[in-house]
């Protein structure tokens, strides 16, 4: 039996990420979306190429079946899951986040990547940073198979540690000081990408 799927931030490029490879994975099914715009369209009328694959409505936080879900994706910018996810905690329901909001164990650790992103540096569901794993099954995959949250690694560090790791696994680099550079586009911002990427 698939396990059923539900996707918070179903309409933003995660989201839609998300839903198309949900919908070729022979164990999972979509079977919720949520997003805070086009409450009540159906998903293919946000993304006509999901016509016949995926029509299923789009609804409101408000309006989610807990019962009828195995597993949550949350594809939300950072400090909206942190504000949610206690319902899904106390239930048992599986989350993966890709936001930065549960990529560290602990307040301290959240407080300096958030005062890094010129974020508030308060984490609003701290009591459930212990049960975070760092989604890299590269490093972690028996941890991530039994996890309450999965804290998705962002682009950029998943990169270069999977770069760095092996020589720092055969000790030819030292893991205490290390420079990485990294180039991106804009499209890192996601669908919402705000006035600091309108370089004209």
């Amino acid at each position: 039996m698939k396990k059923k799927v539900l996707i918070i931030g179903s309409t933003g490029f995660g989201g839609l990420g998300l839903i198309e490879i949900i919908l070729r994975h022979p164990e999972l099914e979509v079977k919720q979306l949520v997003a805070r715009q086009d409450i009540g369209k159906k998903i293919n009328k946000v993304f006509p190429h999901l016509d016949g694959f995926c029509e299923l409505p789009i609804l409101s936080m408000d309006e989610v079946d807990y019962d009828g879900i195995d597993i949550a994706f949350f594809s939300t910018p950072d400090q909206v899951g942190m504000t949610i996810i206690k319902k899904f905690f106390e239930k048992g329901i599986p989350v993966v986040d890709f936001s930065g909001d549960f990529r560290f164990k602990t307040p301290e650790q959240y407080e300096v990547y958030a005062r890094n992103r010129e974020l508030g540096s308060e984490h609003k569901s701290p009591e459930v940073l212990e049960h975070c794993v760092y989604g890299l099954p590269e490093i972690f995959a028996d941890d991530i198979k039994k996890a309450r949250i999965v804290g998705n690694p962002g682009c950029f560090p998943i990169a270069m540690i999977l770069g760095m790791l092996p020589a720092i696994k055969e000790k030819v680099i030292s893991s205490h000081v290390m420079v990485c550079d990294g180039k991106t586009g804009i499209s890192g911002a996601g669908k919402y990408s705000g006035d600091s990427n309108l370089y004209p």
